[in-house]
């Protein structure tokens, strides 16, 4: 897999393994990071849009590149990569979980 494996620090890695993903084809867990990393990024953007003043949305809404939103943000005291690790972490507890949801209905499925 390619070094886009990451999302600000954080190893998609891990992640394709407890999905039971490892087996999956470079190409497909790229074209999957890439999915994931833009609902990370509108996660944050919507926890940071609610936490900031309407000036301070405003203006990073009317930002078109994501270096540009975080150069402004960190001018104004934000920890971008703290923040983005724990959406990282919460999408993967919380995609985890659905998965284990899923088999215990396949199970039961199988089992009726």
């Amino acid at each position: 897999m390619s070094d886009q494996n990451q999302f600000f620090g954080v190893s998609f890695d891990k992640f394709f393994d407890d999905m039971g993903f490892a087996e999956m084809s470079d190409e497909k867990k790229n074209a999957m990071v890439d999915k994931i990393a833009g609902i990370l990024e509108d996660r944050i953007m919507l926890k940071l849009v609610g936490s900031l003043s309407e000036e301070d949305a405003k203006a990073i809404q009317a930002m078109s590149e994501l270096e540009e939103v975080m150069t402004y943000l960190d001018g104004k005291g934000f920890n971008i990569t703290e923040l983005a690790a724990q959406e990282a972490m919460d999408f993967r507890e919380e995609m985890i979980g659905n998965m284990s949801y899923v088999q215990g209905l396949i199970d039961n499925e199988a089992q009726a």
